[in-house]
């Protein structure tokens, strides 16, 4: 049976002046990522014609996984978030190709992107770089237990609704991958999948989806569940039922604790909802949940 289709259309949050915390930082990044990208891709090649066969691996693959962390790590430069980061090492660890020889290729990348002239004659943004590109690394050599908490910085222009939405789901978020595993387990007790995977699988989709509330777009959601799909529990067509099944439960628990409504716990989730913050109360409709 074929899996889900994925539909190709991604809408990037949008910068506002007021809201991207280093524009002139975040402009040289971009002016210069061709120039790293082929700085990277040379070092690489020099490693390799001095006889280090350990760089001998996919670099197509590399220089790609390249530029989703560098949008990651400016995209948390400028928000004032750490999810990004977090995101793109959890995808690094899971990807079957991570190996020392690739993170030091990122750890390469990082130094060229920080050493930017005007970058770097900001403190707090080389500060905050460095911070994001460490985080990827990190996770990606130690494994997604290892993820700092995710922190969320609210833009100004974001409007009250939002912001509720985006307090609700972050007070309860061991609430909800507690739910929507116990889910699993009490509806598919035989299913054998390895729960502690699919539950930050859960965790990422949970931070996504505030991601898209926040700070608009859908580009959290779409890349969070294509990297599900590509990677982890939620894509193995063995599992299919259960995890569609999983993720439609997710979808009705998060709406409802979004709107601060009472969820009545799955058998076997012993983590309480915290309903004491305020529930985003307007058109709902026009909150992203589409995750």
């Amino acid at each position: 049976m074929a899996k889900k289709k994925i539909e190709n259309y991604v809408f990037r949050p949008g910068l506002g002046l007021d809201d991207n915390a280093y524009p002139n930082a975040w402009s040289l990044i971009n002016q210069n990522y061709n120039f790293i990208k082929k700085e990277v891709a040379a070092w690489i090649q020099a490693q390799v014609n001095n006889g280090n066969t350990d760089f001998l691996f996919n670099r197509a693959k590399c220089i790609r996984d390249l530029g989703y962390i560098t949008d990651a790590t400016q995209y948390d430069m400028a928000f004032g978030t750490n999810y990004n980061a977090v995101f793109q090492g959890t995808m690094e660890q899971y990807s079957i190709d991570i190996s020392n020889t690739v993170v030091n290729t990122l750890v390469n990348a990082k130094a060229r992107f920080a050493d930017l002239s005007g970058v770097k004659a900001d403190a707090t943004a080389v500060a905050r770089l460095n911070a994001a590109w460490d985080e990827v690394i990190d996770i990606a050599q130690n494994g997604y237990l290892s993820a700092d908490t995710v922190t969320w910085a609210e833009p100004s222009s974001v409007n009250a609704d939002n912001a509720a939405a985006k307090d609700q789901l972050n007070a309860n978020l061991n609430f909800i991958v507690n739910d929507v595993s116990a889910y699993v387990n009490v509806n598919y007790p035989t299913l054998g999948y390895d729960q502690d995977l699919f539950e930050n699988d859960i965790k990422i989709l949970t931070m996504a989806a505030t991601y898209d509330i926040l700070y608009g777009g859908n580009a959290a959601s779409w890349d969070a569940a294509k990297g599900m799909v590509t990677y982890s529990e939620i894509g193995k067509e063995e599992y299919q039922t259960a995890m569609l099944a999983a993720v439609a439960h997710f979808k009705t628990i998060g709406l409802a604790v979004i709107q601060g409504t009472t969820v009545t716990a799955q058998t076997g989730n012993n983590v309480s909802q915290n309903t004491s913050g305020g529930a985003a109360i307007g058109d709902i409709n026009n909150i992203n949940w589409n995750a």
